[in-house]
Parts: C-alpha cells; sequence; structure tokens
C-alpha cells in the first residue's frame, strides 16, 4: 500500500504504516535532488529519512491513543478514566490488606505508632496507641503499609519492627483480608458496561450493579421476596434483602433507596437512617457479608514423581479457590476434588491420587458431603484449616 493522508470513515481511524511514509520521503526526496541521488540503507540520507518517518508515525499512533480515548471500549488508562466519569463512576483505587493481630507483654504497656512485620518483610501498622490489658494482651486491627493483595496466612506476622519496651510478641491468629490493586482498565470497562446496562435490567440486577459500582465493595448478592409470605430465607413479604461485602454503610444504604422497587421493603442485620431531597428520612436494613470459616481434608495417595512440596501446593489451592467465593454459594467437596487435582501438573502421568475430601464448618465433623451455606454468608477457608493427609 501506498502513502494516504490519514482519515476517519465509518469503519474508524485509518493511516499509514511506517514503510509507507519513508517510501514516500524517499520518493520525494528523489523528485527534488533527482533519480540520481544515493539513497541506499547505508547512505545518512536514507538514515535522517527513516528518523523523520520515525517520528512521523509516532504521532500517527498518538493520533490513533487520542481518537481510542472517545469510546470505553477502547480507552485506555486516564482515557478511560475520563469518558467512564460521564456514566458517574471512577477507577476503584488499590487498597490495603487488614489482619487482626494479638499483642502480648508487659500489662500497661502503651504502644504507640507500632508496626509488625511478616515473614515477607511487609510492615502492618498498628492503631496509633494500644494499651495491653491487665493480662498483658490486646488485640487490634492492622493494616499493611503497601497496597494491593498483600497474603499472610494464620501465625505468619510475628515480628515486632518498632521495638516497645514491654511489648513481647505478635501474632495474627488469622488470615489477612488481602486488599486489592488498582482496578484494572478490564475490570472498569465491564463496571461501565454494567452501569449503562442497568436501566434495560430487572430492578433487581439493576440494585446489584449499582451496589457493585460503590468504592470498597468486593461482592453483592440481593434476595427478593415478592410474596405474601415469608420465605425460607426469612425474608418478610414483598422485601428485597442485599448481602455486601465492603463498602460504606451510608452510600450502601443510599444506593439501596434510590434503586429498589417502589413500596419494597428492605431486610437486614444493618439499618441507616437515610434522607431523599426532601429531606424526608427513611430506614434501610441491608446485611454485611458473614464468613463462615471451613475445615478440609484432602487424603492423597502418592505416586511416582511426589514432591514433598505438593501438600502444601493443594493446600495453597484450596485456600486460593475459597478466597473468591460467591455469596450463599454452598461448598461442594467435588469441585474441592478437582481444584486438588489441577496441582498435577500432567494428568497422564499424575504424581498423586485423591481417595477423599472431607469438608464441614469450623470445629464440625467433616464429611464428604456439601457444606450449606447460608444466604447471607460466604465460605472462607485458610491454609490452617486444610489438612492434607499423605500415604
Amino acid at each position: 500500500m501506498s502513502y494516504f493522508a490519514p482519515y476517519v470513515d465509518e469503519s474508524g481511524l485509518h493511516y499509514p504504516t511506517y514503510d509507507d511514509v519513508l517510501e514516500d520521503l524517499i520518493d520525494a526526496m528523489q523528485a527534488i535532488y533527482g533519480a540520481g541521488v544515493y539513497l541506499g540503507s547505508d547512505s545518512k540520507d536514507y538514515q535522517l529519512l527513516s528518523k523523520f518517518a520515525e517520528k512521523i508515525y509516532d504521532t500517527y499512533q498518538a493520533l490513533e491513543i487520542a481518537y481510542n480515548a472517545h469510546s470505553p471500549v477502547t480507552a485506555i488508562g486516564t482515557g478511560l478514566d475520563y469518558i467512564v466519569a460521564l456514566n458517574g463512576i471512577s477507577r476503584k483505587p488499590a487498597t490495603c490488606s487488614t489482619v487482626r493481630l494479638t499483642l502480648t507483654g508487659a500489662a500497661g504497656t502503651v504502644i504507640r505508632n507500632g508496626r509488625a512485620l511478616d515473614g515477607n518483610g511487609n510492615r502492618w501498622e498498628l492503631p496509633e496507641q494500644v494499651t495491653l490489658d491487665a493480662e498483658g494482651t490486646a488485640t487490634v486491627d492492622a493494616i499493611c503499609e503497601v497496597t494491593g493483595a498483600v497474603q499472610a496466612t494464620a501465625g505468619t506476622i510475628t515480628g515486632i519492627a518498632t521495638p516497645t519496651r514491654g511489648w513481647e510478641s505478635v501474632t495474627n491468629p488469622e488470615a489477612a483480608i488481602a486488599g486489592t490493586a488498582v482496578e484494572r482498565d478490564s475490570e472498569l470497562r465491564a463496571r461501565q458496561a454494567q452501569s449503562v446496562a442497568q436501566p434495560a435490567q430487572s430492578v433487581l440486577e439493576a440494585l446489584k450493579g449499582s451496589l457493585r459500582s460503590l468504592d470498597g465493595v468486593q461482592r453483592v448478592e440481593c434476595y427478593e421476596n415478592y410474596t405474601g409470605e415469608t420465605d425460607g430465607n426469612g425474608l418478610p413479604p414483598h422485601s428485597v434483602c442485599c448481602v455486601v461485602e465492603g463498602g460504606d454503610d451510608d452510600e450502601i444504604a443510599q444506593t439501596i433507596r434510590l434503586s429498589k422497587g417502589m413500596g419494597c421493603a428492605t431486610h437486614g442485620d444493618e439499618s441507616v437512617t437515610v434522607q431523599d431531597a426532601s429531606g424526608q428520612s427513611s430506614t434501610i436494613r441491608f446485611s454485611h457479608v458473614t464468613y463462615v470459616d471451613v475445615d478440609i481434608t484432602v487424603n492423597i495417595k502418592r505416586k511416582n514423581g511426589y514432591a514433598a512440596s505438593t501438600a502444601s501446593e493443594i493446600a495453597a489451592a484450596i485456600a486460593d479457590y475459597l478466597s473468591d467465593f460467591s455469596i450463599g454459594t454452598d461448598l461442594t467437596t467435588s469441585v474441592i476434588w478437582m481444584v486438588a487435582q489441577q496441582v498435577n501438573t500432567d494428568y497422564r502421568t499424575p504424581t498423586f491420587s485423591i481417595s477423599s475430601v472431607l469438608a464441614a464448618r469450623h470445629g464440625e465433623t467433616q464429611q464428604q458431603s456439601d457444606v450449606s451455606i447460608g444466604f447471607d454468608e460466604v465460605a472462607s477457608g485458610s491454609v490452617s484449616n486444610i489438612t492434607v493427609n499423605v500415604s
């Protein structure tokens, strides 16, 4: 294809290739200085024209980025931020992982601006001031100093980064709740598409989509009882119940008020009083998700090629699967079986076989049957609660 001026038609933006630009510059130079001018690839004139062609082609590519920034389907980075702002949404920022720590030491010890340390060198920020009680203990919520999905399994935060007289030890009885990275372009595009599709959805789906778009909200499930009797989940007649993970309570309540159907009651453990544009108050109810710790036992038999790390890899794979479980979804042991089996990198020559998978709510008797999860609960597991027996 020969050189042509950039243009836009019904199929989009068109511009010449780098080779087309360079060829056109060579033709123009020969037209000016004569066909006898030497423009071989080893000549200085050719190399200069190559740099001109490179700069021109860079400009065309910048033009393409600017052109694509007019659509959420093709915009990237800051351009995508600008375009989705027209729909009233913004990119979700990175969040920090959180963890509950148990501190021990001398009774009455005051720890100011304390920091704990995990095995990977990550620092966890304690509240500004912590005082150990009469028994020399304190339980606090700490925040990781770096954003993103920083993992810390139970018992791995044991270092004291800010030594304080009287503070002797620290540990995390439970795994940390992982933070999130900055929302990716693909995730933001999906939210934008969902936001503009909400008017075409049912009221319940539109309500769920609105809640998902709130900052800090990770998981959402909404239930509706349109009958005249209390349903199996305990929802009153003609009511809706939203189960939400994360987010600000006031924003959640306002979103439910604006998105629920007229004359529809709300149900849940939390209640927030909100006002409409005329100043009229109403009470909105919803529920925060309840985490259900599960105990899992996987019994395997080693085969040729079995590695000592296989058991821990199976436990880590199961814990990762449980980290993003859906609200109100039962834990299916056959799926756990499948997740564990994926640690076998080659199914034709497996290094282990699975003889059984047992599961139960934490502290209950484990069985091969599925684990029932309530409509406002979500299964949660950590490596410390997953046992892999090898025979």
